[in-house]
């Protein structure tokens, strides 16, 4: 990276660098790390993202440095204020990993897809952790994206973490709308949420509901979405899981000309 661009230079050839490439005021440097560190950014996360060594970020943050090299400072400016922070609302983690405990998946299956250590999900899994840190979001997300759309496991292990899901009232992916699943002031997105309702019911309805609408009014997937009050990747989400085909435009114009 350009941060070490001038390493192993003879120190004829250093000089010339140094000449072309002038150090910088380490407390102009400093000013942007103290910037970055106001919204969010820890100094692991803009070693990271700049590519300079936590010692250095540290040491100049500190005023330790009495210069900074040209590549160096380069790198730190190049670091976005609105780069993704260190830490995250673990909020949307949370949500993630009880809906698939929903589904029927255990800890212990879902630490192996992320492949962390189960002691690791838990304080997700409780709603115990306070942040999260961007790596570790993505790789629960990503995974979340995947089971999400597979069927259900069956089997002794799967009925009892869905019974833990419903006695702690965690709800399933279908309850949440991709877009908002982040969000903490986020509502879950089913009809009616009652503890006495089984999942596979609230299915069965929206199946009635969504093919009265289709096969009757002849309404395109996008017109039931916006008559049910519910994203397109809702209905997309639940048409999966109940193996319906979705509509694209000419499925829906053939019906409505028929």
């Amino acid at each position: 990276m350009a941060v070490v661009a001038c390493r192993g230079l003879c120190k004829k050839h250093y000089r010339a660098w140094l000449k072309a490439n002038p150090p910088v005021d380490p407390a102009i440097v400093a000013a942007h790390i103290e910037a970055l560190r106001e919204r969010g950014h820890g100094y692991r996360r803009i070693a990271d993202l700049s590519g300079a060594g936590m010692t250095t970020i540290f040491e100049i943050a500190k005023g330790k440095k009495k210069y900074i090299e040209a590549p160096t400072a380069a790198a730190i400016f190049a670091v976005p204020f609105d780069a993704q922070p260190a830490r995250m609302d673990p909020i949307g983690v949370v949500r993630r990993v009880r809906a698939l405990v929903a589904l029927g998946y255990t800890e212990v299956q879902i630490a192996e897809h992320i492949s962390i250590r189960q002691s690791n999900l838990w304080p997700y899994t409780f709603g115990r952790a306070s942040w999260v840190r961007p790596e570790t979001f993505n790789r629960i997300a990503a995974v979340f994206r995947v089971l999400e759309g597979q069927a259900a496991p069956v089997g002794p292990a799967a009925d009892r973490a869905r019974r833990r899901a419903a006695e702690r009232s965690w709800l399933p992916p279908l309850a949440w709308d991709i877009e908002t699943i982040d969000d903490p002031a986020a509502e879950p997105i089913v009809e009616a949420i009652r503890r006495d309702t089984p999942w596979n019911g609230v299915l069965d309805e929206f199946r009635d509901e969504y093919l009265d609408l289709r096969d009757h009014l002849r309404m395109s997937d996008e017109l039931i979405a916006d008559r049910l009050g519910i994203t397109m990747d809702l209905i997309l989400k639940r048409l999966s899981r109940l193996g319906i085909a979705t509509q694209n435009a000419a499925t829906a114009a053939e019906r409505r000309a028929s």
